[in-house]
This record gives structure tokens, sequence and C-alpha cells, in this order.
């Protein structure tokens, strides 16, 4: 073997003919390994090395010797292409008549580079262009194959004319009613018939207890860092859509029905979202327990079906009028909700200028609610004791 063997002459692809009439070839020119004698002809063998040995392909073609260089050309097909472009090859020419080897040379790539930068495609594009020009002689007509699956049916033709009429049929049942016509004109208003029975009954207090009607009720004051204080009734208050043994007072006014308080002193318009139970707004404004003389009073009294507890609340308006508010709340067993103001003075916060009042179901700022009034002086502090009451939907 001779690795160091060099190309001479340059290699080309090229076509003898017109590329409609010949296969393209690629010609080669080597020198020979004994120049002793000239070869006529003889067999040229390219090897293809795989991983399982290699595979011989065999070319007779007639060869042209000069000056101890041999040259010859091989067609251009499918055969010569795999071996080509397979690699790694071995090329060896045999001298048939000497039997001799003239030309051992591997790997091919070496020896041909030009040729290994061509792609398989362009290679087989060519013996397609070759194939196509040079079709072979028709064959004998094959045998009828199979008849194929039945096809989709066609689109719908177009529709035909319109036949003759028929006779009338029998009339069919009576259909829907319409649609109601527009109201008329309202009539005039009849004489008022007598008044019918009540369909609940209202209830409306202004019962209360003065200041010395305290005997025996529980005191207690907010510390100045206690906004809430929990009372538990002793009974259970149903009403207003919940039940409940336990109420809370906030320092701001507001008496919820269950055990939460909220701190928030900026009164708006009912409902708000500062609690999810119901609550009486009694007067939710920024009150605060000056000390001694502002205090809460509770008591519970009364029997099962009649219980009822009260809240003596005195405070004063932050930041706002020298004399305190004196205000009674009374939760009813019943369902009822009072509420009970005795200003001591004319100052307008006192009389409500500042302050929320009304009720609210539970439900946040989506709760049913009842705003009484809103920042509106509604309290005289000349009248006698003035309340205001809600009763549960029942």
């Amino acid at each position: 073997m001779h690795p160091s063997v060099t190309l001479f002459a340059a290699l080309a692809l090229c076509a003898l003919a017109s590329p409609a009439h010949a296969a393209p070839t690629i010609t080669l020119e080597m020198p020979l390994m004994d120049c002793a004698e000239d070869p006529a002809s003889g067999i040229v063998e390219v090897r293809n090395h795989g991983l399982d040995g290699f595979v011989s392909f065999y070319f007779d073609v007639p060869f042209e010797v000069h000056d101890c260089l041999l040259r010859f050309t091989l067609g251009l097909d499918e055969t010569t292409i795999d071996a080509y472009l397979e690699g790694p090859l071995t090329l060896i020419v045999h001298d048939v008549t000497m039997s001799r080897n003239l030309v051992v040379h591997w790997p091919l790539d070496t020896l041909v580079p030009e040729l290994y930068r061509r792609t398989l495609d362009e290679a087989e594009s060519l013996i397609a262009a070759y194939v196509a020009s040079n079709p072979g002689p028709r064959g004998p007509q094959g045998e009828v194959g199979p008849s194929g699956a039945t096809g989709a049916p066609g689109p719908q033709g177009p529709q035909g004319p319109q036949g003759l009429r028929g006779e009338q049929g029998p009339a069919g049942p009576q259909g829907l009613q319409g649609p109601r016509g527009d109201t008329g004109p309202r009539g005039s208003v009849g004489p008022q018939g007598p008044a019918g029975p009540s369909p609940e009954l209202i209830v409306q207090s202004n019962l209360r207890h003065s200041a010395d009607d305290h005997e025996n009720w529980w005191r207690t004051q907010f510390d100045g860092t206690t906004t809430c204080i929990h009372f538990y009734l002793g009974w259970t208050f149903t009403g207003f859509g919940t039940s409940t043994d336990v109420v809370s007072l906030s320092e701001n006014g507001v008496l919820y029905l269950g055990k939460d308080c909220a701190s928030d002193d900026a009164n708006t318009t009912l409902p708000t979202s500062i609690t999810q139970l119901p609550a009486f707004f009694f007067f939710w404004d920024d009150l605060e327990d000056y000390g001694n003389g502002e205090f809460v009073e509770t008591a519970s009294t009364g029997h099962n079906g009649g219980y009822i507890f009260n809240v003596f609340y005195r405070a004063k308006i932050r930041g706002a009028c020298a004399d305190p508010i004196d205000i009674t709340v009374s939760l009813h067993q019943s369902g009822l909700a009072t509420a009970t103001y005795d200003p001591k003075s004319g100052c307008a916060r006192l009389r409500g200028s500042g302050a929320t009042i009304g009720f609210q179901l539970g439900g946040g700022a989506q709760a049913k609610s009842f705003t009484i009034s809103h920042n509106a002086e509604i309290i005289d502090d000349n009248a006698s004791l003035q309340s205001v009451s809600f009763q549960d939907p029942r």
C-alpha cells in the first residue's frame, strides 16, 4: 500500500456526451506501481470498508497509459456513487493480463477529495437526470389490479324546479297565545276600602331607666387602651339573622351581636365593611371615656322569654363638647333593640352632627341596613329622653 500516492491530474465530473444521452462520468489519473510494462486493460476494484469487513465493487474499463501514468474513466451510476460516498474506501486497479495490481491506494478520500466534497444528493440528481432522459423500452402491460374502495359521495346537485301545488291540508291545532299588548291608561282611583289586618306586629318601645334605677348594675370603664368590652348575657338572643349569648360594646358607640369588635371611629353611612356581624350603631362617633365621670353600666333582668340586657354608656366626644352624653341601649329577648339619648348640653356633636345612627345585619359591606342619620343633629337637648328602636324582621 502506498499512502503517499498523489493525484496528478485534476479530478473532474463530466459528461462524455450530452447529459440527455450519456451517464455522468468520473476520470482518474494516477502513477503506476510498476512501469515495466504498460497494461492494455484491467479491472478497477473499489472496497467499501464498514464495521463488518469490506464490500468490493468491480468495474471492467479500458486504460490509457502514458509516461507511467494510468488514466481510466468510470461511469457515475448508483453503484459507483454508493462505493465512493459511503467510505472509508480502498482503490485497487488489477492488470488482468499480467495478474498484478497496478495501483493500490487507501484511503480513497485522500486521493479524490474533490469527489468527497460532493454530497450524495448532488450525485443522485445527476443520475436522476440521466435516467429521465434515457428511458428504457416499455415493458409488457401488467395484470389488472383489484378494484379500489368506493369513493366518497359527490356533492349534492342543484335543486330541481318546484312541483305543482298540492291540495290544502286540514286545519292545524290552535297556536300559542300571542304576547300581551301594551297596558291601557290607568283608571280613576276608587274609594278606599276598610283597613286590612296587619301582616306582622310592629313594636316600638320608649321604656328607659333613669340613673337612680341602676342599683346592682355592674360598672366598668374603658381604660384608654381597650376599645371593646365583651358581655355574656346569661341567656340566648335570637334575632337579626343570628343567635348569640355574648355581645360586644365598642368605645365608639356600636353594639355587636357576637364576640367581635372594630375600633374604627371614622363613621360612614351603612352598610359598612368594619364587621361581618349584625350591629346596632346607636351613636357611631369618636367617643372617649375620659375618667371616673365616664363609664359603662350593664344589667341583665327578667325571665326566660322576656329577658332584657341593658347598657348605660356615659361618654364624651373626643376633641369636642365639654359635657358628656348618656345613652341607654336595651336588647330584648323578643328581638327588639332600642337606644335612648340624653345629651347634657346643646353641643352639636352631642346632638349627632358627627355620628351615624342605624342598624346593619350580618354581611359587611353587602349587608342589609337602615341608616337613620349620618352626621345630622337629630337629638333635641331640650326635649325629654328620646329613643330609636329596631325590631327583628321575622
